[in-house]
């Protein structure tokens, strides 16, 4: 296990798999000695000639809005998140239980409860949605007729790697006025087929990916089916994040 020193603690990386208790809400973004900081307010950073300001919050008129324009703001992105998510299969996972036979069923049964597992199905800034949600047939159809949890593990590793690859090609999602892309999203083997690792790169922050429908189908099979075991660890470059994994994998291997 690696240092929790490690683990910058102004990212919530666990965001991106934990169903969430609340809401969402929006972020405050400050600019301070280099660095980028985010807290709950209805202050909102914007981006203006190369440089960093934070407009007046909500109800106060701004210089545009008072001569009678009307000048949305562009999307602003929160500070970058570089993970390594480690992906081990549960021994204890129950063969019987099934996906939903088709993808709309899924998706409902993933919008509901309290504590709904795909949390962004009523942002119309995740574009990626409908291509992912494409993809989910094949996933169903080989997910319940699999042999194994072994083979089910490996179904839904490659079906995530496959989701990103489309939320990557789609360009930046967007959630409320932030605007989120995935860099990088990779899947490196384990020292044993029931372990790998996601190495991933968020260099506008994981808001919007935490709500996708694929993370969404990862919570479900990791709350509701107890098919995985995930472990997030986030750092603030890829360097940083790439000489931990290859720690983790060489602790794993001895």
């Amino acid at each position: 296990m690696l240092p929790t020193s490690r683990v910058p603690h102004h990212i919530d990386a666990s965001a991106c798999f934990m169903p969430p208790s609340r809401p969402f809400v929006s972020r405050r973004l400050e600019y301070h000695q280099g660095r980028l900081s985010v807290s709950d307010s209805n202050v909102h950073l914007r981006v203006r000639g190369g440089g960093c300001g934070v407009s007046k919050p909500e109800g106060t008129p701004s210089s545009a809005h008072a001569s009678g324009q009307d000048t949305p703001a562009p999307p602003v992105s929160a500070p970058g998140a570089y993970l390594f998510a480690k992906a081990t299969l549960k021994a204890d996972h129950d063969m019987s239980v099934m996906m939903p036979s088709s993808e709309n069923e899924f998706v409902a049964l993933l919008k509901g409860g309290d504590q709904p597992c795909f949390t962004g199905a009523d942002e119309p800034g995740l574009t990626c949605t409908g291509a992912q949600l494409a993809q989910l047939p094949a996933l169903i159809e080989a997910f319940n007729a699999a042999a194994s949890a072994q083979e089910r593990f490996e179904l839904l590793n490659r079906y995530m790697v496959d989701a990103a690859t489309v939320e990557k090609a789609v360009g930046a999602q967007t959630v409320g006025e932030l605007s989120c892309r995935v860099a990088r999203y990779d899947l490196v083997a384990g020292s044993s087929p029931t372990t790998v690792y996601f190495l991933e790169d968020y260099p506008d922050g994981t808001l919007a990916h935490g709500k996708t429908l694929a993370v969404g189908v990862m919570r479900w099979a990791r709350f509701h089916v107890k098919l995985v075991d995930l472990q997030v660890h986030s750092f603030a470059n890829a360097d940083e994040r790439d000489a931990a994994q290859k720690a983790d994998s060489t602790h794993e291997d001895a």
